[in-house]
């Protein structure tokens, strides 16, 4: 009976179609436990990134946090040391007040002392005298050798231009710039030495300078064997000093010199600083009759402000860099026209 059942072809059909479903149901559940499997996967997988994201996030801000503890505890060090190192210079400043009063008192009472100091006063004079002597009107003209000295203004933008502007005037050019020197800090690179030495090495006809830009530092007095800052009013004295020996140098060898000044800056400190400095040329070379002060202040700031961008040949750009200190090329070039018109007048001659 059975064997008929199955023989029938309809309950053949029917198990064949059940066994289909069976089969099929069967590899639909796979699929589905598979789906699940894939599904747990991305899921736990997602969430380590976001655990690894959040984990790097704390990391970072950790670092930073440190980052900024350590610059701080740096800045409270450097704060301290500069507190230890104005009370040590006080420190020194009194002893050496205590030590120049023990001077004075044996100088009085010595007059030998003072007769040799009265001597080294005269001799200073005669030098003095000597230089003034020399110092005649001197005429430049192309063909005439040409000693460009100062500070990185002249070694690097502003010398070039100058360099190139007075090789097409026909002079031959020498020119020498250090880093960060000026006539504060003679211990560091003493310009009055140098300038004699390219004197005698050169032997130019004109010398033209462009410092002052790194002085606005602390000044050392040989006279009290004390370090004043720019704020002091000493600092105004000792500072035309070197300036006086530093020209000096320079008039020993007949030449003529064109001392550069500053305009106004973009801060505060640097104008003020630069007020100074040029109150210094502009007061010591009323001294020589070869110095010429070239003042261009009022050819970038007319109106006594820090101007960014100044008209010059049918160009209006950028006169200084971000620093607010040194030329851009375009500044350089206003510069160097103002050097022109000082020495139209010895090029007339």
């Amino acid at each position: 009976m059975f064997t008929k059942v199955f023989k029938n072809p309809a309950v053949k059909n029917l198990l064949y179609l059940g066994f289909c479903l069976v089969l099929g149901f069967g590899l639909n559940f796979q699929v589905f436990l598979l789906v699940v499997s894939q599904t747990e996967y991305a899921n736990d997988h997602a969430f380590l990134d976001i655990q690894k994201s959040y984990t790097e996030s704390n990391f970072a801000e950790f670092i930073d946090t440190q980052t900024t503890s350590a610059n701080n505890l740096i800045t409270y060090y450097d704060y301290e040391n500069i507190q230890i190192r104005e009370a040590e210079e006080e420190l020194a400043n009194t002893n050496n007040i205590e030590t120049e009063k023990q001077k004075k008192k044996e100088e009085v009472s010595n007059p030998e002392t003072s007769l040799k100091k009265i001597n080294e006063a005269a001799t200073k004079l005669e030098i003095t005298e000597e230089i003034l002597a020399k110092g005649e009107d001197k005429t430049i003209k192309p063909g005439d050798k040409i000693l460009l000295v100062g500070d990185s203004i002249i070694k690097e933008q502003t010398g070039i231009v100058f360099e190139r502007g007075l090789k097409n005037m026909g002079f031959n050019v020498v020119r020498e710039g250090v880093y960060s020197t000026g006539l504060t800090n003679t211990a560091y690179y003493n310009w009055a030495s140098r300038v004699e030495e390219l004197n005698n090495l050169h032997n130019p006809d004109a010398i033209v300078v462009y410092m002052g830009a790194n002085d606005g530092q602390k000044i050392y007095s040989e006279t009290d064997g004390f370090y004043y800052n720019v704020s002091n009013q000493n600092w105004q004295l000792e500072y035309e000093k070197n300036v006086r020996e530093f020209l000096e140098k320079a008039v020993i060898a007949e030449s003529k010199v064109y001392l550069m000044g500053h305009s106004v800056a973009s801060t505060a400190d640097f104008t003020n600083k630069f007020k100074k400095v040029n109150s210094a040329f502009s007061l010591v070379s009323d001294e020589f009759e070869n110095v010429e002060y070239v003042d261009i202040r009022d050819r970038f700031s007319p109106d006594g402000r820090y101007n960014r961008v100044i008209p010059f040949n049918g160009k209006r750009l950028y006169v200084k860099y971000a620093d607010g200190v040194h030329f851009t090329k375009h500044g350089s070039e206003i510069a160097f026209d103002e050097l022109q018109k000082a020495m139209a007048d010895e090029l007339e001659k």
